[in-house]
């Protein structure tokens, strides 16, 4: 609701924004190449556009399907961005990854593609659990996938 929206941090007020009114509208195949810094936290910021993170987000059908940028590699600023996250996809500090940074990792970036996502695309699954490829590891309704019963739906 708008007031729950209106109390979130600006960087929250992005995130929902971003995940709730524009990536939705994102039919057909495209590229994302700039995002707020606050939406990817290891993500190194585009010299052109501060504030925003390099990125190259394939997002089909109002759903992202595959994320990806240019890796952050100043650890100091890294450590930060992991304190100031935001959105499901918070992340606790990694600290062994940010001692790599300071002993010199260097730069680096990366696509992951979300077969499951696309195969629900492909398929018109209504529900993400409908593709999964290893159905004894979907959660029952209402349970959460990390530290669910060892029972499954089958």
């Amino acid at each position: 609701s708008r007031e729950e929206v209106l109390g979130l941090s600006p960087a929250a007020q992005l995130v929902e924004t971003f995940e709730k009114l524009i990536e939705p509208t994102l039919i057909d195949p495209l590229f994302v190449t700039h995002l707020p810094s606050a939406l990817v936290p290891l993500a190194r910021e585009s010299r052109e556009m501060p504030g925003f993170a390099e990125v190259y987000e394939l997002a089909i059908n109002g759903q992202e399907i595959g994320p990806g940028y240019s890796e952050l590699n100043d650890p100091d600023v890294q450590e930060q961005h992991f304190a100031n996250q935001v959105g499901e996809d918070r992340q606790n500090l990694d600290a062994d990854f940010v001692n790599a940074l300071k002993v010199g990792m260097p730069p680096a970036g990366g696509m992951g593609l979300g077969i499951d996502r696309l195969a629900m695309m492909l398929t018109g699954a209504a529900s993400i659990r409908d593709v999964i490829f290893f159905p004894l590891m979907r959660p029952r309704h209402g349970e959460a996938a990390a530290g669910a019963s060892a029972e499954a739906d089958v």
